[in-house]
């Protein structure tokens, strides 16, 4: 970093750490944190979710992601897992693909051709200010990226109260601890998952996710961190 700047600022505790780590001679005074923070629901937006009734409510485990459909954010990784699982297995799953992107085309021909078009929807692209309502109409969120910072869609999908799968990369691991699970970016970790998803209370995991949400993931605790900062410029 420049001799220059006055601060560098973290969204996430793992990519300070890291930099401390690589950067040992850097002046500590000028790193500061602000984890990414995100506001509760409003009135309308907890009327709205009462009369949310899920048109997947037929399947039990009703999986969804959100971003960009692309390599990089592993919807693949999941379409693959669900192609392997039996026909018994697949009656009680159903994944929702929250947004769009270049890899969408393939993934629809992938689904089509392994004969999960009843198991799998795609939602197109969402406006941010209605992703809530998708999140609503699901139990588990996954998200098998292959690198990320903090993602901003699974703190919404822990304010939605949604257990957590994804991969242990970047600023995920201070999300999950014993609201879901955090994986290796290996299919086989996800295949035993989503095979034994009968095996895990998720009801305790989402109510688990929620609370580690309004006690780490707020966005006043943010703006607090951020005002901090500023103020330590000047102090």
């Amino acid at each position: 970093a420049s001799s220059h700047t006055d601060k560098l600022v973290f969204i996430s505790r793992i990519a300070r750490d890291k930099y401390i780590k690589d950067h040992p001679d850097y002046n500590l005074k000028k790193i500061g944190l602000a984890v990414n923070g995100i506001e509760d629901y409003s009135h309308e937006e907890r009327e709205t979710l009462r009369m949310i009734d899920s048109k997947y409510g037929k399947f039990k485990y009703r999986l969804c992601c959100v971003g960009t459909i692309n390599r990089r954010k592993g919807q693949w990784r999941v379409l693959e897992v669900l192609s392997k699982l039996s026909t018994e297995k697949l009656n009680d799953i159903h994944l929702a693909i929250i947004g769009d992107g270049p890899q969408r085309e393939e993934l629809e021909m992938f689904v089509a051709k392994h004969a999960l078009t009843d198991n799998v929807s795609f939602e197109g692209a969402v406006d941010n200010s209605e992703i809530y309502k998708y999140l609503a109409e699901n139990n588990i969120f996954v998200l098998m990226s292959d690198n990320e910072g903090l993602p901003i869609s699974i703190i919404e999908a822990m304010r939605a109260g949604l257990p957590i799968i994804a991969t242990n990369v970047a600023g995920i691991p201070e999300t999950i601890d014993d609201n879901g699970f955090l994986l290796d970016l290996d299919n086989d970790a996800l295949f035993k998952v989503l095979d034994n998803l009968d095996m895990y209370d998720w009801d305790n995991l989402g109510k688990l996710s929620r609370q580690k949400f309004e006690k780490e993931f707020l966005f006043s605790r943010m703006a607090k961190d951020y005002c901090d900062i500023m103020d330590s410029l000047f102090s």
